[in-house]
């Protein structure tokens, strides 16, 4: 793939759609089948209409969904989170590390550039699904405490949003109640690996 595919910093820029879509599906055949914290058929609507005219998109209904892509996520988020699945598909690409690292890069630095300050000022739960999405990319490099400071920030932001607490039946929807289930025990999972470099210290939850 000629290099131009990986190097536009442009916030809302997107690789060819082949190129796109050839990731995603790395990333659900790699990562959402053990990781699935994502719903997938909210994601991948709000990917598809990403290619849609305006027009277009003006005659189709709302988005309905649970957290990333859903109804109540932010343009930003979606995109920080869209940007770093491309850049962990990217690293299972057949060839040497450093090609694969060179593919993963303008999508991590677009992923970063997106994720400001703010966006930590209200939780949510596709800002949880983000950071998750973020924090098993850094899985793959040599930045461990980078890793682990993340998945705290997921951690914390997931407890702000008592994912932690059983919610009762007829509270909300059975999708909302199972995909709370499903980002909190993608959290304690990604807490509990990326603590092993940093073994002296506990991890955030205890059974």
């Amino acid at each position: 793939m000629p290099n131009s595919y990986w190097s536009n910093l442009d916030d809302c820029h997107l690789p060819p759609r082949h190129v796109a879509d050839g990731l995603l599906d790395l990333y659900r055949e790699r990562v959402q089948s053990i990781y699935p914290f994502l719903h997938w058929p909210t994601f991948m609507e709000a990917y598809n209409r990403l290619w849609l005219s305006d027009s277009d998109i003006k005659s189709m209904p709302r988005l309905t969904g649970v957290g990333l892509g859903g109804p109540d996520c932010p343009a930003s988020v979606f995109y920080s989170a869209l940007n770093a699945a491309f850049a962990l598909a990217a690293q299972f690409i057949d060839g040497p590390a450093e090609e694969r690292n060179e593919r993963s890069a303008p999508f991590v630095r677009r992923s970063r550039h997106l994720m400001r300050m703010d966006f930590l000022d209200d939780a949510d739960l596709s800002k949880v699904q983000a950071l998750l999405i973020l924090a098993r990319y850094l899985q793959n490099t040599n930045l461990p405490s980078r890793c682990w400071n993340v998945v705290g920030m997921a951690f914390r932001m997931a407890q702000g949003l008592g994912l932690h607490l059983e919610m009762k039946a007829g509270t909300t929807s059975p999708l909302d109640i199972e995909m709370r289930r499903r980002v909190w025990h993608s959290c304690t999972c990604l807490d509990t690996y990326a603590i092993l470099p940093h073994i002296a210290f506990p991890p955030f939850y205890s059974n």
